[in-house]
């Protein structure tokens, strides 16, 4: 049997460069260089891989064959390259290019362990269990695609764990990206690498407005973030944006064509240097919106390519494939994913999710149980007649990390939220509740975040 294919090998070249969007980052993101086997290949699969991480853009086929970086030889190899006519498109056919190659790629893993196998029976000597034990990891290496050896961590005999123990000792092995919230950072450093977070508040209570504020401040310390903003265009994004980084408020860009033109050429300034700003340490804010719906598994290979520091999903109710019957189930499924996709990839993912009033994930609590991190608050819904207010954040789960309240001060005109002064708390928790005891219980008088006052009852405290 032959090991490889060279036109199919071509073949998914193509299909990454001249595919949809959708379907080239899909068949980019299953697949990595030992899927191919001619240096021709391989190499243009190298530069593919280097473009989508450094320029976040998959380069047309037109772009690869006139890549200079490549070898005249190989750029010949491409040039020359005429795909079938009336070739497939769409899932089935991207499906079928990744399925074929890894067929291929399991053959040669196999055809490695055979000539290993002959090898060491032809010695004089042979220790059966050590070959054995080393045949049998090769062969999950081929079924898997990954090296099972790495999955494991072992302390004591043949301990493969020192180097990890003095990383953590010199505080390099569990790293943290810093959200710019100081009364997060201070006791936790941020968010942990490679974990699944999440968001969650009730409904119109600010989860987008705090997803944006964070991949703004973490733009700021040459982080690469992308969210996908399910419920939301390009244009209400930036629209938050622009309200956020410069002197207008949103109902002042809402009636932009008012604004004088001083006003408008101040804000621009205003926002490309902050763009600027970050440009220059190679950080970046993606916004990525799905032409149609999709699917959590779908969406992360997608993203894989680009090498995210961060993903912000906003919100897991929106993604394909987690409403109709068993929606906690199918949420709690798509949690897990996301988690396991964290954990290869070393991207954090945080999904934002919608708060019960009695502080619940609606619809899933498993997806807590996957989370390492979880943040979440309820302050009613936020609306442009508040203004500011203080929202506290309770954080339900923080792995190795204090589950400490802190305090943020949102500004719904400007779309922003910045860490409260402690003058701000005092006086929030000062009027946030007063109690009375009647009738063996206790009545609250609660202040919601436009000032007016909500009254209930408590059993007890």
């Amino acid at each position: 049997m032959k090991l490889y294919n060279q036109l199919l090998e071509l073949e998914a070249l193509r299909a990454i460069c001249d595919g949809e969007t959708a379907n080239s980052s899909i068949v980019l993101g299953s697949i990595d260089k030992n899927y191919f086997y001619t240096e021709c290949a391989r190499q243009a699969f190298e530069r593919i891989q280097f473009l989508a991480k450094e320029k976040t853009e998959i380069p047309s086929w037109s772009e690869l064959i006139t890549d200079p970086t490549l070898s005249e030889n190989h750029r010949e190899i491409l040039i020359n390259y005429e795909p079938a006519e009336h070739k497939e498109t769409g899932e089935k056919y991207i499906s079928g290019i990744v399925k074929n190659l890894n067929n291929y790629r399991k053959a040669r893993e196999m055809h490695t362990i055979s000539e290993r196998i002959v090898s060491e029976l032809t010695k004089d000597s042979i220790d059966v269990d050590k070959v054995y034990q080393e045949i049998y990891e090769s062969l999950l290496v081929a079924k898997s695609g990954k090296d099972i050896t790495q999955c494991f961590t072992r302390i004591g005999y043949n301990s493969n764990a020192d180097n990890i123990v003095k990383e953590i000792l010199i505080g390099k092995a569990l790293r943290y990206i810093p959200t710019g919230f100081k009364g997060w950072d201070e006791k936790n450093s941020g968010l942990p690498r490679g974990k699944l977070g999440i968001i969650a508040a009730t409904s119109g209570g600010g989860k987008s407005l705090c997803a944006s504020q964070l991949a703004l401040n973490m733009a700021l310390i040459d982080v690469r973030t992308c969210i996908v903003p399910l419920e939301m265009s390009k244009e209400d994004m930036l629209h938050r944006f622009l309200a956020n980084k410069t002197q207008l408020g949103m109902s002042d860009i809402t009636k932009a064509s008012e604004l004088s033109k001083e006003d408008r050429k101040k804000a621009y300034k205003i926002f490309k240097d902050f763009e600027n700003k970050i440009a220059e340490s190679g950080a970046s804010i993606d916004m990525f919106h799905p032409n149609e719906d999709i699917e959590m598994e779908d969406l992360l290979f997608i993203l894989k390519p680009y090498e995210y520091d961060v993903v912000i999903i906003d919100y897991i109710g929106l993604l394909k494939g987690v409403d109709g019957d068993n929606q906690w189930q199918k949420m709690g499924s798509a949690a897990r994913f996301a988690k396991r996709w964290a954990e290869t990839t070393g991207t954090t993912v945080l999904v934002l999710a919608q708060l019960s009033e009695d502080m619940l994930i609606r619809y899933s609590r498993a997806m807590k149980e996957h989370a390492d991190l979880m943040w979440s608050w309820n302050s009613g819904k936020l609306n442009e007649t508040d203004g500011k207010t203080i929202i506290r954040v309770e954080p339900q789960k923080g792995r190795n990390q204090a589950q400490s309240n802190f305090y943020l001060k949102v500004d719904y005109t400007k779309m922003s939220m910045v860490d409260a002064t402690q003058e701000e708390i005092d006086a929030y928790e000062a009027k946030k509740t007063s109690h009375s005891k009647q009738d063996g219980k206790y009545t609250k008088t609660e202040y919601n975040s436009s000032g007016s006052v909500d009254n209930g009852l408590y059993s007890g405290l």
